[in-house]
């Protein structure tokens, strides 16, 4: 396995690659006259994606053809500063002409317990998502290897259908809805974001190969390609032997 990295000097720049990526997949989608459906993160880096792409200017037929899902999301109420979903509003989809029926956010406390919302968004995704895969999905990577809320030994990770619970999630907030790794390997195209020098170690037995962690899966699993957006400081230990 050989496992593609592109380099940015910094996490605004590995901010504003992400941000093309997402702006040529949503362009390629409108010119085939077909939905793009796009799977978005959270953390630092994802969110200053979105603030990139926001200052771009796009058709409006574009974002009117543009499904936007979550990889994860915190089991929080539907105007929390903690959900993926609100922070993505305020970076951006609060600006654009994106239909409201195109933007999929997980339920949340109000709506029923950490079950139901997982088997709510799975339904939803069978209902309106992808029939094939996302045309890309966008994932944070942790210090400890997790993507989306899938954690290292954890059992969601062994999860087979379209989304999983994690209710004792390591980072808080502790209860998590996520999509499975096989919903996730399914993508046309995953992008890793991992920048700061905490992900180096991370980046580092990823290229190695033969690692068990979350994202480490992801990539030997994935059925369509794959991306690493790393910066100097995660890049740092590449090429160093186990």
């Amino acid at each position: 396995m050989t496992v593609q990295f592109v380099g940015a000097a910094d996490k605004a720049a590995a901010a504003r690659l992400a941000a093309n990526l997402l702006r040529e997949c949503l362009e390629v989608c409108a010119s085939e006259e077909r939905p793009a459906h796009v799977a978005l993160t959270g953390g630092g880096l994802g969110i200053a994606m979105l603030a990139a792409l926001s200052a771009d200017e796009l058709p409006a037929a574009t974002w009117a053809n543009a499904h936007f899902w979550w990889g994860d999301e915190r089991f929080a109420p539907a105007d929390h500063p903690d959900r993926n979903s609100r922070q993505a509003e305020l970076a951006l989809l609060d600006h654009l002409p994106v239909p409201t029926a195109h933007v999929h956010r997980v339920a949340g406390p109000e709506s029923g317990d950490l079950d139901a919302a997982t088997a709510a968004y799975a339904a939803e995704l069978a209902a309106h998502g992808p029939p094939e895969g996302f045309d890309i999905v966008f994932l944070g990577v942790g210090p400890d290897g997790h993507i989306a809320s899938l954690f290292p030994g954890h059992a969601a990770l062994a999860a087979t259908g379209l989304t999983v619970a994690e209710p004792a999630s390591p980072k808080p907030p502790a209860q998590r809805v996520s999509l499975t790794l096989a919903a996730l390997a399914t993508a046309r195209v995953t992008v890793f974001l991992a920048a700061g020098a905490e992900k180096a170690e991370v980046v580092r037995q990823v290229a190695a190969g033969g690692s068990q962690l979350p994202a480490a899966l992801l990539e030997e699993q994935a059925t369509g390609a794959t991306l690493w957006l790393v910066d100097d400081a995660s890049a740092q230990h590449l090429g160093q032997p186990d």
